[in-house]
């Protein structure tokens, strides 16, 4: 039973675009409906206690001393028009210097500290009280008259309900609240439809290249395409245009392995035909060996083959390789083949290990490759030189030599062969190439198995043949160099 895989959480940029506007945005309008909302209130309260305050200094004007006698001249019709308000109810009094009541209504509670006129503190005080289950609003003021006596002042209080301010908020609140609620919804309906406008193209160039069969690798065309992603369009033209050139070399190395390999089964079926009617035991033979040899080089061919994709493909474990010891290991193997054709193997290195970072297996391959191809095209009596060396020191002192620095390893591989003309050079390392006139049962992979596992090693691999070489060179065929 197979675990359940986790479901994979997509971005989205539409909703993180809406995300993004929109949460600033409706707190900016929030923050703005209650500081417009605030404000509102900040005015009016003071527009309602600039009244009360009128009102006490109306009371206060109405207060007169008479033959002695404290007279507050206040008839019916002053007090219905302070007391003119149908929503809140209004109260006022009048208080003398020991806070008794002179005149006006008793249900006001007493001043919180008797008023000082001698301080020169005669301005309002405006208060909040609750009396009776309601909210007043009280505006006190101290009275005095140069006219009266020295002891002579009073204290005038009036108060009203605050049903009219809490109406007043109250329509504030939804003609200021209310529309912002209303500006938000329609802000983020209208940042949703512009957003969706505008990936509209990302959609449109989504199902133009979904609808498109494998085969199709023509660019996208980046006329219609936002300036934003421009890059992405030319990322991926980019990577169609590599997948193009890498589907024509896949099939490229299809057609000429079928070709490679339909020729020596075609050949192994000619004599397995022939030999099924030889009654003479020693044409027989003939045959048979035939066959075996056929069935070698196929058998070669297909380990190639598989070699190369092995290289092209395989991401192995990278450790610390000691490339003295691989070659000496490989040499030793391939020496057989050398005492046949009369062949001399010299193998020059450093003293000490030359370690790389690498995998084992496919520098193997590289090393068998490159020895095995020399040893092909050497002929009877010839000369092999491998050697292994550390140029940096010496690259490092020539100041015309590129990048000195990211050279750390160098492995030649030289023989005394033919040669390779100057044209073909930079052809060896293609699949299936083989120099014209080429003596040898080569395969023309050797090389490109070269070359594979030296780019998935980060190295690079060069051809020299005799015009190239160096005139103190005591090897005049073909060199094979690899610079890690």
């Amino acid at each position: 039973m197979t675990n359940a895989q986790p479901p994979v959480r997509t971005r989205s940029i539409q909703k993180e675009l809406l995300l993004w506007l929109v949460v600033p945005v409706a707190l900016l309008w929030i923050i703005d409906a209650f500081w417009a909302y605030g404000l509102g209130i900040h005015f009016a309260e003071a527009a309602f206690d600039r009244e009360l305050v009128s009102s006490a200094d109306s009371v206060a004007a109405r207060i007169k001393i008479v033959d002695g006698r404290v007279k507050v001249d206040l008839p019916p019709a002053a007090q219905a028009i302070l007391r003119h308000d149908n929503v809140d109810t209004f109260y006022y009094q009048v208080l003398g210097t020991d806070n008794r009541l002179v005149h006006g209504d008793k249900i006001l509670p007493l001043p919180e500290k008797p008023a000082n006129l001698r301080s020169g503190n005669d301005a309002p005080k405006l208060r909040s009280v609750k009396v009776g289950g309601d909210v007043l609003r009280l505006a006190v003021i101290p009275v005095k008259d140069e006219a009266w006596q020295e002891q002579e002042h009073f204290i005038v209080q009036v108060g009203e309900t605050t049903k009219s301010r809490n109406q007043l908020a109250n329509q504030l609140f939804v003609s200021i609240i209310l529309p912002q609620i209303l500006i938000i919804v329609l802000g983020i309906l209208a940042l949703r439809f512009g957003i969706a406008r505008g990936v509209t193209p990302l959609r449109e160039m989504e199902r133009a290249i979904g609808d498109r069969s494998p085969q199709d690798l023509r660019p996208v065309q980046q006329e219609k395409v936002p300036l934003e992603v421009h890059s992405v369009v030319s990322a991926i033209n980019d990577l169609l245009s590599r997948l193009g050139l890498e589907r024509s070399k896949q099939q490229r190395f299809v057609s000429n392995a079928a070709h490679q390999l339909r020729t020596p089964l075609a050949v192994l079926k000619a004599y397995t035909t022939h030999g099924l009617g030889l009654e003479d035991k020693e044409q027989l033979k003939s045959v048979v060996a035939q066959i075996d040899q056929g069935l070698d080089r196929t058998t070669r061919m297909v380990n190639q083959l598989l070699a190369l994709a092995k290289s092209e493909h395989e991401d192995g474990e990278r450790k610390l390789v000691d490339l003295k010891f691989l070659i000496s290991d490989i040499i030793a193997e391939l020496i057989g083949r050398a005492v046949v054709k009369n062949i001399e193997i010299t193998f020059d290195c450093p003293d000490d290990q030359v370690m790389i970072e690498g995998d084992k297996n496919l520098l193997e391959q590289l090393v068998v490759n490159l020895i095995d191809n020399a040893l092909k095209y050497t002929p009877q009596g010839g000369r092999i030189l491998v050697k292994l060396s550390r140029p940096e020191q010496q690259q490092n002192a020539d100041q015309n030599s590129p990048s000195p620095s990211k050279l750390s390893v160098e492995l030649s591989v030289s023989d005394t062969g033919p040669g390779i003309a100057p044209e073909f050079q930079k052809n060896v390392f293609e699949r299936f190439f083989r120099v014209p006139g080429a003596q040898g049962d080569g395969s023309g992979l050797g090389l490109s198995i070269v070359q594979e596992v030296a780019r998935s090693h980060k190295a690079l691999v060069s051809c020299q043949s005799p015009g190239d070489l160096a005139a103190s060179s005591s090897i005049t065929g073909t060199t094979m160099i690899v610079r890690f």
